[in-house]
């Protein structure tokens, strides 16, 4: 080999090198999604340092970039934000501009999420009545702000598909609330090292001022569990404690602040491991609701038990078989999507008046 082509080589390398190292931290998260498999757990932490440090600028200056998108400079003066909504809209909303005498316009623009593939991310603005000239806000304001609903959705792709419809159908009802979706693809309680729940929910629980959180998520969970060096292999009985625990972090947060919570159990499930995972974590996700005296919501009666085997399709008494499931054996069809909304929407409206 000429020293030419060494030092080619040579440079290939490093490049590969520097490369590893910037993105080890975007590597990592790839494999735990998709194989659940930690390469932070044969790594020392200071290893993946340059990459979340570089991970971290990069988020900055998305949320720059995205907060100067949400509403046009020439009305920026004349909106008063009660609320930000990330909600995936289906079909997409368009940019719309305010008009006078309008005192509930949405301003919406686009503000796509990179890890969502099922649906369009927006950010949502709800425009208010300008504000008085003394500063104070009258009785009428103070009322409708009082009385106003304030749910947050939680979950995987799962609830990607169901809290877009929920919250269509209460914001029709409830114009002045405030409906957050924190829906993320490829997430649950198990794997926490790049998103953490139990900490996210208390964040924007807080921020909101959150009245109602809805979870949903499970499938992403049959794995293994890790703590710094200790792990917890699925399906053992200390799997399960501390599965539960994390459970637990949600709905001891929400008992300790009086919000009400509505957890949305697992139907039947085609994958082998996912359908076991699902039996476990339909038990904990039932058993931690009703101790705590929160909201348990089955879909196993409407969507098919863990107990039978897996089908696509339910029977209906006048249409026949009707397709719930897509093929992939876990998501819905918009059928099924729509029925576990009305069930969320019935359950939000049933037990407190909003």
């Amino acid at each position: 080999m000429t020293r030419r082509a060494r030092d080619f080589y040579l440079v290939i390398l490093v490049a590969v090198l520097v490369n590893s190292v910037l993105w080890l931290d975007s590597f990592d998260r790839y494999l735990n999604g998709r194989y659940h498999i930690y390469l932070s757990q044969y790594l020392p932490d200071s290893a993946f340092t340059p990459a979340r440090v570089l991970r971290e600028a990069i988020a900055s200056n998305d949320d720059v970039a995205q907060s100067l998108s949400v509403i046009p400079v020439a009305y920026a003066n004349k909106i008063a934000v009660s609320a930000v909504v990330a909600a995936p809209i289906l079909p997409p909303i368009a940019a719309s501009t305010p008009t006078s005498g309008e005192d509930d316009k949405l301003v919406a623009s686009s503000a796509p999420n990179e890890s969502q593939s099922l649906a369009q991310k927006a950010v949502i603005v709800r425009q208010q009545p300008a504000a008085q000239t003394d500063g104070s806000a009258t009785q009428q304001e103070l009322a409708v702000a009082d009385t106003a609903p304030k749910i947050l959705f939680a979950g995987d792709s799962m609830m990607q598909g169901v809290a877009p419809i929920v919250i269509r159908r209460m914001r029709k009802d409830y114009p002045d609330g405030v409906f957050v979706d924190l829906s993320k693809p490829s997430t649950g309680l198990v794997a926490r090292r790049y998103f953490d729940w139990p900490a996210k929910i208390k964040e924007e629980s807080i921020k909101h001022g959150i009245q109602i959180i809805v979870m949903f998520l499970g499938p992403n969970d049959p794995w293994d569990i890790y703590e710094g060096k200790k792990r917890y292999a699925f399906p053992s009985e200390s799997w399960e404690d501390k599965y539960r625990s994390r459970v637990d972090e949600v709905l001891d947060f929400a008992a300790s602040n009086g919000i009400r919570v509505i957890w949305i159990g697992l139907p039947v499930m085609r994958e082998e491991r996912i359908q076991q995972g699902a039996k476990i974590e339909n038990r904990i996700f039932q058993g931690e609701a009703e101790k705590y005296k929160f909201d348990y919501l089955p879909t196993e009666n409407f969507l098919g038990s863990l107990d039978d085997p897996y089908t696509k399709y339910i029977d209906d008494p006048k249409k026949g078989k009707l397709a719930v499931r897509l093929d992939d054996g876990v998501h819905f069809t918009m059928l099924g999507l729509r029925m576990i909304s009305s069930r969320v929407d019935e359950l939000l409206r049933k037990r407190e008046p909003l």
